[in-house]
């Protein structure tokens, strides 16, 4: 029996793909996740072509008939058709495109990050839609897929994916697959926040890894990048950093001291600083000028000294596509703390490191000098961290 509207409406996701007949070579193509599309099967010279037609709804029933017809016209008078496995043949299905831009990456990626991204694609990506034509990816397959990963309980993992199929949308788009990105919009917003009460941060060393090379690859500002960077390897305060200033920098004695006015106890605190850092330091003063600043921003205000802004950070973090809820400025505190703590290292020199103020305020006193020179320690070791994280993860 032909389609009906009422009969195609009435189809449902079930998990698996399933096709809906009409007539002369029409069906409906319903995916494992219920996006809806028309195809049609013509035989012409003794062979049988496939094409797909359109979307439903956008395209309706006597659309689709229509569509169907005037391929049939064309294929009969021997005319140039496109086709899914044409398509296909061609690269054009999202996995296929996919693994050409991963290919494209593939010296500059290290093998454990590809394998990561590979597998969040497998698991997730590919089953929804990996072999749709590319054009026919819409921001509801996307959606819907996301939807699946928020809803057992993985928002972060969610997010991760979605930024992965931008970048494989977008990079159809700059090699002429595509007419127009078609997830360019979509944006996490649509997907369900963290829950609040502490600063998002990564704390595995495969996120971490993920997050210092989009730090050292970033193409802002410089001072900014430079900020950035610093900020990782002494995991102060972002204000701190923000704030810092020549004069409270040794470079002689490896040491940066923070005034207690800027501490969150009101108390001086000292930082040690690695050799990382000290290299950092040394490139910043190409940008040294008369406010005494650091990391002074590039645009400033010619009335007053203007530090970099409180949000430049987050916004510098979200162009190199780390959403908010998966790290913040802040979050570097608690990355190096897990990743250290995790490392074996005292608790209480990393607390002390972290200028975090204890209970016993004559033993914080105390241990204020105690823990100096595994201090020094500490900041080295987790530097090299750093490097190694870059390099090797």
């Amino acid at each position: 029996m032909p389609l009906t509207d009422a009969k195609i409406k009435a189809a449902k996701a079930t998990g698996k793909e399933y096709k809906l007949p009409d007539s002369e070579g029409l069906y409906l193509y319903v995916t494992a996740i219920g996006s809806k599309v028309w195809r049609a099967r013509i035989r012409a010279d003794g062979k049988d072509t496939t094409v797909t037609l359109g979307k439903y709804p956008a395209m309706r029933l006597a659309e689709a008939r229509l569509a169907r017809n005037e391929i049939a016209r064309k294929i009969a008078a021997g005319e140039e058709i496109d086709s899914p496995r044409k398509r296909k043949r061609q690269g054009q299905t999202f996995r296929t495109v996919a693994e050409e831009w991963i290919a494209k990456h593939a010296e500059e990626w290290r093998e454990r990050y590809i394998k990561t991204l590979r597998q969040r694609l497998e698991h997730d990506a590919y089953p929804a839609f990996g072999d749709m034509p590319i054009e026919e990816v819409t921001p509801e397959v996307v959606l819907k897929m996301l939807r699946e990963i928020e809803n057992r309980g993985s928002v972060v993992v969610a997010k991760k994916v979605l930024w992965h199929v931008q970048q494989i949308t977008a990079y159809a788009y700059a090699t002429l697959r595509i007419k127009a990105d078609p997830v360019a919009g979509l944006t996490t917003n649509v997907l369900r926040r963290v829950k609040p009460g502490h600063f998002a941060a990564v704390t595995t060393r495969e996120d971490a890894a993920f997050v210092i090379r989009a730090v050292r690859a970033y193409r802002g500002a410089p001072t900014v990048r430079l900020a950035l960077e610093f900020l990782m390897l002494t995991f102060v305060r972002p204000g701190n950093v923000r704030a810092a200033r020549w004069e409270d920098v040794d470079l002689r004695k490896k040491v940066w001291t923070i005034p207690a006015d800027q501490m969150k106890m009101g108390k001086e605190h000292k930082v040690p600083l690695s050799r990382q850092a000290l290299a950092l330091l040394q490139e910043a003063e190409e940008w040294e000028d008369d406010t005494g600043l650091v990391f002074p921003p590039i645009r400033k205000r010619t009335d007053k000294i203007v530090m970099i802004s409180d949000g430049t950070f987050g916004v510098a973090l979200r162009a190199m596509g780390i959403p908010k809820d998966m790290m913040t400025a802040h979050g570097f505190r608690s990355m190096a703390s897990s990743l250290l703590n995790e490392a074996g290292h005292s608790p209480d020199v990393i607390e002390r490191q972290l200028a975090h103020a204890g209970k016993d305020q004559i033993r914080d006193i105390y241990n204020r000098t105690e823990y100096w020179k595994e201090r020094v320690r500490l900041m080295q070791a987790w530097a090299d961290m750093v490097d190694d994280l870059a390099m090797h993860s």
